[in-house]
Parts: C-alpha cells; structure tokens; sequence
C-alpha cells in the first residue's frame, strides 16, 4: 500500500547580515516617509534590499512524527514547584536538524551543506527574536491539525 502522510512544510530565512538589515530598515523608512524619489534613492534602496537577500539563508522544514516531537519534549522539559518548563531554545536546537528538508542562499538557490557542528552553531548564534521565530515556526509545524476543523466546513 503506498499511502503516505504528507508532513506540513515551511519555510524559514534567516538574515545572516543583521546590520544590513537595520540600515535597510532605516532606509525604508525614510524612504516611506517621502512622496517623491529620485531614481537614485530607488536604485540605492533596491542594492540594499538584494545585498539582506543575499545574506538570507532559506531553510524548508518539515514537521516531525508525534514520537520523535513528543521526546523532544519530555528531554528539554523539568519541573519547577508546581509547573513544566520548556526549554525551547534547546527544544529548536534539537528539532531543527530533524527538521531540515533543504537549506539555500535565498538569492542563488545554492544549497548549503552544513558540516559537524555548523547548523547548531548557526541556531546559536541568532538573536532573541530570530529564535523566538523560529520556535514559532518549529511549534507550529509539530502540532499540526489532524482533520479539517468543523467550524470551516461550517462555512461553505
């Protein structure tokens, strides 16, 4: 029999030059605030934006199986008093290269082979907010909806 359960996919980028993506943003912003632009300002903003694709890594993951997500879980969580608290900075580390389907450079399409080491040490180099997305993006793919909820059929 050759049915399958097709995972839950997402994309993720992760901008590796944050500094070009400040001045972008400070660009943009001024840019925003203006009615008229010269073709230069464009052109200037528009290099800008390439140059924080260009340093944008591109990751496809997929959901993990209950089991595997569910020891994921239980290893990176302790009791405290009376509550369970995650780990989820170490919950990602571990799920990501589970995870991985592909990683690129956005711009080229080149995939990046990532040796011993490298992935965890690009998962801890990210900012707070970086992996706050990232454990967003990782959560999300790993509770996953099992059938198509009542309230929307309700609708059509």
């Amino acid at each position: 029999m050759g049915i399958t359960v097709k995972k839950p996919t997402r994309t993720f980028d992760i901008v590796t030059d944050l500094q070009l993506l400040r001045e972008s943003l400070e660009k943009t912003q001024k840019y925003a605030d203006k009615t008229k632009h010269t073709v230069t300002e464009k052109a200037d903003l528009k290099n800008l934006l390439h140059k924080v694709d260009e340093s944008t890594i591109t990751l496809t993951l997929h959901g993990l199986n209950s089991s595997k997500w569910n020891m994921i879980v239980i290893q990176n969580s302790t009791v405290k008093g009376d509550s369970m608290v995650k780990d989820w900075p170490k919950m990602v580390a571990d799920a990501i290269p589970q995870m991985l389907e592909s990683a690129v450079w956005k711009t080229s399409g080149d995939a990046i082979e990532f040796a011993d080491g490298d992935l965890a040490e690009l998962l801890d180099s990210l900012t707070d907010v970086q992996t706050m997305d990232l454990i967003v993006a990782v959560q999300d793919l790993n509770t996953p909806t099992a059938t198509v909820p009542k309230a929307v059929r309700d609708l059509i």
